[in-house]
């Protein structure tokens, strides 16, 4: 005995069940965006060493992972700063990089809050906790 299943049946839940598949699984946290910036700034942005007055919103959520904005001065291809630009960078999470999908992004980053991101400028450096400086002690040494 055979048993018949109707064309449309069978197309039907074919396209559903296919309808279900995604590229992976969503990323329900929001990455830690400063760090995946930090290891990722060479793909980036071109002139690392020039770049000035960063920072950053809050990630949010997007189709696919997560975005921030980031604001910041670096030198173009000339070798001039360009002034400072929106940049709308994409999240994936820890396994995959991150991509810029925007250069001039002034449109869709303008609402967010942006905090400071000096880790990210030029020529910035961590001042390790135990090295101080001598600004640092509070009763100067007396001999």
């Amino acid at each position: 005995m055979k048993i018949a299943i109707p064309c449309g049946l069978a197309l039907g839940l074919g396209l559903g069940l296919a309808a279900c598949q995604t590229t992976g699984p969503p990323v329900e946290q929001p990455p830690n965006a400063r760090s995946l910036i930090m290891v990722h700034k060479a793909i980036l942005w071109r002139d690392l060493e020039s770049i000035k007055n960063a920072s950053i919103t809050a990630p949010l959520r997007h189709a696919g992972g997560w975005r921030v904005c980031v604001r910041l001065d670096t030198k173009g291809a000339f070798g001039t700063y360009t002034g400072v630009r929106d940049y709308l960078v994409a999240l994936y999470g820890a396994d995959r990089r991150p991509e810029l999908v925007m250069e001039d992004a002034a449109a869709a980053c303008a609402a967010e809050p942006h905090m400071p991101f000096p880790e990210l400028e030029g020529g910035y450096v961590r001042l390790e906790p135990d090295k101080k400086s001598k600004a640092d002690d509070a009763k100067p040494a007396r001999r």
